[in-house]
């Protein structure tokens, strides 16, 4: 038994980090201020996405988005999905809800810059009358040894 602990840790390992694990402790970490506001997160990450980019930085740019689309939403969905294309991991966080209120150019700023941290990271955002979406881009390779 504790062969098979030791041999799934080691996979998962090689495997590097799960995505939807990231997004779904920031999830439940944000659940009280997002519930707070009439609002609600669905993590639609696939369970076969894995990353090797940094964690710390990814995990801060994607709290710091989570924040400022949480702290102005009033009865919102806030849609979080994944897709792998090859290296690179298109992450996007989409807002739909009564009325959308754009985030400040200075908190879009200070994201911008933690996304810069990120090796070859692109961040956008898309915002209209429907829908609020933020999307990023990030390679996620295996270092060579």
């Amino acid at each position: 038994m504790e062969n098979q602990l030791s041999i799934c840790k080691l996979e998962n390992q090689s495997r590097g980090v799960s995505l939807k694990l990231i997004v779904s402790q920031l999830v439940l970490q944000f659940q009280p201020m997002t519930l707070k506001r009439k609002s609600f997160i669905i993590n639609d990450v696939p369970d076969d996405i894995y990353m090797y980019a940094d964690k710390d930085n990814l995990v801060t740019i994607i709290n710091s988005l989570l924040i400022s689309i949480i702290d102005r939403s009033r009865r919102s969905c806030i849609r979080i999905t994944a897709n792998r294309y090859s290296n690179i991991i298109v992450f996007r966080l989409k807002e739909s809800a009564d009325k959308i209120i754009n985030i400040s150019e200075h908190e879009w700023q200070k994201v911008k810059s933690l996304a810069k941290r990120l090796d070859h990271c692109v961040i956008e955002n898309d915002i209209n009358k429907e829908h609020a979406m933020f999307v990023f881009s990030f390679c996620s390779l295996i270092n060579a040894a």
